[in-house]
């Protein structure tokens, strides 16, 4: 199996100007009111009126969490593995971001930035400093949305056959043992959201009472599932067939009726609870213990997928 042809690494930078300034005057007088050093403390001015860059940071924001749900772990210097299955809709999706919410609200600051000084000078008073604010001409420089590919690495099996010194062999292998393990994480992942989505329908299900049956909203709950169940193929690097045939009764069980119906008979929320249950428990029986650094990332993952039932 060549995973050279079937991933990527790719690494995501979200540039960013605070528009905030420590404030050393006010930081020392706050210590002194206090009684403490200067270094238990940082006091940061806000350098505009109100909050002009929130949409640059929710375009940003939306980006990572697109870049963390499409992706798979892989190190912690913030690549991440591409299935190359799911590549087009990656693309696709940044592109999207960056074009309909990023670069739209990046010209509407440069457009108000101006104003925004002028209000800035009123409201700072004598503590407005022209020098704290990026020239106009290079204030679209100071923010972005970048992501890199990189090629999946590939150890030879034989360094010796390339010229290496044999002793050397010891150190490949110990590479091939990290990608190895990698690719086991990342194929973790991709079942740790597999059994938070199923543990969504399972409570949402499970939530519905007799006299909230009403309250139920069965649509949004088949549409997450449905979005979750449509992704999982496309990051199963290794093609692992339980996986696949795990998704495909997971979706049938959850469009079986329409959302009226489930709202409408406790009967059949129960059909489908109970069937989900059981879909749910054979993803935790592959979900062997791990470790607690890799236990700590499915969590984040697993936190994630629930948040969309939520």
């Amino acid at each position: 199996m060549n995973l050279q042809d079937r991933a990527l690494l790719v690494s995501l930078s979200c540039r960013a100007w605070s528009a905030k300034k420590q404030d050393k005057k006010l930081n020392a007088e706050t210590a002194s009111h206090h009684g403490i050093s200067e270094d238990q403390l940082r006091t940061d001015r806000k350098l505009f009126v109100g909050d002009p860059l929130k949409t640059i940071r929710n375009a940003q924001n939306h980006a990572r969490q697109f870049f963390h749900d499409q992706t798979l772990p892989w190190d912690n210097e913030g690549q991440r593995v591409l299935a190359t299955s799911n590549f087009a809709a990656f693309e696709d999706g940044m592109t999207k971001i960056r074009t309909n919410e990023f670069e739209p609200a990046l010209r509407d600051l440069i457009l108000n930035y101006p104003d925004l000084l002028d209000k800035a000078r009123i409201a700072l008073n004598g503590t407005f400093d022209p020098d704290q604010y990026p020239a106009s001409d290079v204030l679209a420089s100071k923010f972005g949305i970048e992501w890199k590919f990189l090629p999946f690495p590939v150890v030879a099996s034989d360094w010796r056959v390339k010229g290496i010194d044999a002793d050397m062999e010891v150190f490949a292998d110990k590479i091939r043992a990290g990608v190895e393990k990698s690719v086991h994480s990342g194929m973790r992942d991709v079942w740790v959201r597999l059994h938070a989505v199923a543990s969504g329908v399972v409570e949402r299900l499970a939530d519905v009472t007799e006299g909230e049956a009403g309250k139920f909203h069965g649509a949004s709950m088949v549409r997450t599932a449905n979005e979750v169940c449509e992704l999982l193929p496309r990051l199963n690097l290794l093609e692992d067939p339980k996986l696949d045939d795990l998704v495909k009764r997971l979706k049938a069980k959850v469009n079986q009726y329409a959302p009226g119906a489930l709202r409408a008979d406790p009967r059949l929320r129960q059909e489908v609870r109970d069937a989900v249950v059981a879909l749910r428990d054979e993803a935790e029986a592959i979900l062997e213990p791990v470790g607690t650094d890799e236990t700590e990332i499915n969590q984040q993952t697993a936190g994630s997928t629930m948040e969309a039932f939520s």
